[in-house]
């Protein structure tokens, strides 16, 4: 189980050591969530970063900003009130989840989850 972990933490490093931005629309994040400055926003509220589940598929679920468009793992997500959830599979070991909402000028804000799938 070690091994997941310490897999599951350089995963985590690579990933945000490649996300890192502040100016001119490029996504900075906020706590939980991610503002791109030009008023669009992401929270991802489930599943928390790396967590651990023993079910699949996961539900993810989270908040951006009213008109935007998100995906998950590239698949289009409805939106109820600025509201989003989507299944997501996972496969044993680390799974990464990317979470992305895009404004109607363009602008997108991006959040990259882990989630350590063990049965």
């Amino acid at each position: 189980m070690r091994s997941w972990f310490l897999i599951a933490a350089v995963f985590t490093v690579a990933i945000l050591s490649g996300c890192q931005g502040a100016a001119n629309g490029t996504p900075v994040s906020i706590n939980n969530g991610i503002q791109n400055g030009n008023g669009l926003t992401l929270s991802v509220t489930q599943p928390i970063d790396e967590s651990v589940v023993r079910t699949s598929p996961v539900t993810v679920s989270g908040n951006t900003s009213a008109g935007a468009e998100v995906t998950v793992n590239g698949l289009s997500v409805s939106l109820e009130g600025g509201h989003f959830t989507a299944q997501v599979e996972l496969e044993e070991g680390p799974n990464s989840i990317e979470v992305t909402a895009r404004n109607s000028s363009g602008k997108q804000a991006l959040k990259y989850l882990t989630v350590v799938y063990i049965p």
